[in-house]
């Protein structure tokens, strides 16, 4: 297997996102693991799309609550993490870029989490912590496409009124297409468990 060194990665986040989402947390969390906490010191946040704000106060207030103890940030920060302002031109590019070679150059580059565990496992993705966050993912997916799926026929089987013919080509669709979305899933978590990184 052959090895990979990280210098540094720049996390870019718009400014314009309002709450944390489930989406957020979820990538925020699979960051975490592909890296490990020896590599937080090695991450730049980079927050954009400021000149898209009416006021600065309140994505300040954004940014703050995600740096907050109980923040999806805390712990990257606090572990060396760097969050700075990309001002969207070459410039600000650039700078943050020499940040990262800086780093890298003073320290030099470090191994992830995931090649760690990618070695210990012989290649193995889905027994790396990546790799269970991948698959705690579909399998979400699969339980609500499941459950979905489920009322749909019990939506079926209740119906009092016989259904017209087009009623019952649409619910008949809306079936084929949660039966292939779910068939989707199920390759998907197959192809995790047995996916192999030489």
């Amino acid at each position: 297997m052959r090895h990979h060194r990280l210098d540094g990665l720049i996390f870019l986040h718009p400014v314009t996102l309002n709450r944390v989402g489930g989406a957020e947390q979820k990538r925020t969390r699979l960051l975490r693991e592909i890296l490990g906490p020896k590599a937080y010191k090695r991450i730049i946040i980079a927050t954009t799309m400021w000149e898209d704000l009416k006021s600065e106060d309140i994505a300040t207030r954004r940014l703050e609550g995600r740096q907050a103890e109980n923040g999806i940030w805390h712990e990257m920060l606090k572990k060396g993490a760097v969050m700075v302002r990309h001002n969207n031109n070459k410039e600000s590019a650039h700078e943050i870029i020499r940040k990262v070679v800086a780093t890298s150059d003073k320290n030099g580059k470090i191994r992830t989490l995931l090649e760690e565990e990618l070695s210990i496992n012989e290649g193995h993705v889905g027994k790396t912590s990546a790799g269970k966050v991948v698959k705690d993912g579909i399998r979400e997916n699969l339980r609500l496409l499941r459950e979905q799926h489920k009322a749909l026929l019990e939506d079926l089987e209740r119906d009092q009124h016989p259904p017209s013919r087009k009623e019952k080509r649409e619910k008949k669709a809306e079936l084929r297409e949660l039966n292939k979305k779910i068939q989707a899933k199920e390759s998907d978590l197959r192809k995790v468990d047995t996916m192999i990184v030489s």
